[in-house]
């Protein structure tokens, strides 16, 4: 989940204040890229096959 999108009512800080993590640790969170199970589990909701 990003915390940093137009549908959210928070800011990054108070959410990351909230869930006890710091700001530079979501940020470099929000900067890998997505895990292979993630690319997984991404293609298993469209129905596609490898």
């Amino acid at each position: 989940m990003r915390l940093d999108t137009a549908e959210y009512a928070y800011s990054v800080e108070f959410m990351c204040g909230r869930l006890g993590v710091s700001r530079s640790g979501y940020y470099d969170w929000r900067s890998r890229p997505e895990s292979a199970t993630a690319q997984r589990r991404e293609e298993l909701k469209l129905g596609l096959r490898i």
